[in-house]
């Protein structure tokens, strides 16, 4: 029951975004998991993908596979994330409740 609730209190803090799943972890601040958001028709489809393999060679959002997909104000928090700055070796945990979700103590 404690685990569960700390579960649901924590989130990623991407850095490379080689180890956290762009439709199943819970990465975006506010929004939970990407998958919650995705149609019925398109959620079944879906296999799992790591954030970093959803930045394309320029460096930017591969907004061909995501824009039938999410609606637009997920699009939008989406597109307030650079993925040029994804570039910090590690993926790590962090607080959901607190604005930067880092851990402090």
């Amino acid at each position: 029951m404690v685990w569960n609730d700390t579960r649901r209190s924590i989130m990623w803090n991407v850095g490379d975004g080689k180890s956290v799943d762009f439709w199943r972890d819970h990465w975006i601040q506010g929004t939970g998991p990407l998958i919650n958001y995705v149609s019925n028709r398109h959620a079944n489809s879906l296999t799992p993908i790591l954030v970093a393999d959803m930045v394309d060679a320029a460096g930017s959002w591969h907004w061909s596979r995501l824009e039938n997909m999410l609606p637009h104000s997920i699009l939008l928090r989406l597109a307030a994330i650079k993925p040029s700055l994804l570039s910090v070796p590690g993926d790590g945990f962090g607080w959901r409740w607190t604005e930067s979700t880092g851990f402090s103590g």
